[in-house]
């Protein structure tokens, strides 16, 4: 891409332990190329441990992996998504987040996923994470009624579903949320 005049500005990785073999390899890469963001892989719940213990487990991660980060001067953001994953809720995303320096984890902050878990109640927290909101993801959807009657989400183009886009880039702009979106 450089080569033809095109920068890439952030990558998806499956960078979910500090500690494996690939992680630095891959940090180091970045850097030499000039890629500052990349979004890591998702962190799951263990289910014979509270979600206290869980989240305690994975702040001290977060905490290795901003030191590694600091070292290649790279940002992990982690995208927050619906579901019973980590980051489905958003609460806990400022539960890893809250002593970790923002220049280096944060958040990709995904306004449709926001949207499936928190119906109303998104900005409030996208206004807790603004500080780590390093990049973003822009999407809509609806939910739709499958032929057995099952609800589910279905994504759909931009503009066409439930995301309120007026509201969102009003508040990135209030919140002076600034960088790459995908």
């Amino acid at each position: 891409l450089q080569k033809n005049g095109v920068h890439s500005y952030m990558i998806t990785t499956g960078i979910q332990d500090p500690e494996d073999q690939y992680t630095e390899p891959i940090l180091k890469t970045m850097a030499d190329l000039g890629i500052r963001y990349y979004r890591m892989g998702y962190l799951k719940y263990d289910d014979h441990k509270s979600v206290i213990q869980n989240l305690d487990e994975h702040k001290k991660t977060l905490e290795k992996l901003e030191k590694l980060n600091r070292k290649y001067d790279v940002t992990a953001n982690y995208q927050n998504h619906s579901g019973t994953r980590v980051g489905g809720p958003v609460w806990d995303l400022y539960f890893l987040l809250k002593d970790q320096d923002p220049e280096f984890v944060g958040v990709q902050y995904d306004v449709r996923h926001a949207t499936v878990e928190g119906g109303n109640s998104w900005p409030i927290g996208m206004k807790l994470l603004a500080n780590w909101i390093g990049t973003t993801d822009i999407k809509d959807f609806i939910w739709e009624k499958n032929d057995k009657g099952k609800w589910y989400v279905k994504n759909v183009p931009l503009g066409e579903g439930m995301v309120e886009f007026q509201k969102y880039f009003e508040l990135l702009r209030d919140l002076d949320i600034e960088g790459p979106v995908s």
